[in-house]
């Protein structure tokens, strides 16, 4: 792995979680479950940093993902640009703007309504093809503890494109318009 100060370069390892019973919707909770995964890949990241404060930086990086665990045999790419901006010393806020591309192989699996599923559910057939997945604006503020301990809160927009929009799995039960929110403590060396 690349760890110069301004240029990343290196291998990912993503777990890509599936589709099963714990779907809320219960005509998709009827469609053929989707088994976890693991995807391998790379990523790449220039990052600005201001010489007085390191924490005030601006980042541009891209990642291309392929499914190592043979469920959806396919691969998907992000890019996106991240600002870090500190409050004041112990807090930090992001704001960020991405994109995520899928092949058909990847758009199929996760939005993709096959001939049993339509049987299962009434949903109608659909066949979903590579393109953009989502547009994407992350949000986060991390409270700095201590020079070690990091308290992280935040939220990721989605809205969903292309096929993904137009799935019937988006477009009849569900929304193009997607809201994540995470919490998460990190310690650093």
């Amino acid at each position: 792995m690349l760890d110069h100060p301004n240029y990343q370069f290196g291998p990912v390892l993503n777990y890509r979680f599936g589709r099963d019973d714990d779907v809320d919707d219960a005509v998709v909770k009827g469609m053929v479950e989707i088994d976890d995964t693991v995807e391998f890949g790379i990523m790449g990241a220039y990052v600005w940093r201001e010489e007085a404060n390191p924490r005030h930086r601006f980042i541009v990086s891209a990642e291309v993902l392929a499914d190592a665990g043979s469920e959806y045999d396919g691969w998907l790419a992000m890019a996106g640009v991240r600002y870090w901006y500190p409050i004041n010393r112990p807090f930090d806020v992001l704001i960020g703007f991405g994109a995520t591309y899928g092949n058909s192989q990847f758009m199929d699996t996760y939005f993709g309504v096959s001939t049993v599923d339509a049987a299962r559910t009434g949903l109608p057939r659909f066949a979903a093809s590579s393109g953009f997945r989502d547009v994407n604006i992350p949000v986060a503020l991390v409270f700095h503890y201590s020079e070690n301990w990091h308290i992280a809160g935040g939220l990721k927009y989605y809205k969903l494109l292309d096929d993904a929009s137009d799935s019937p799995i988006t477009d009849i039960r569900g929304s193009d318009n997607q809201l994540i929110a995470g919490l998460g403590v990190a310690y650093s060396w």
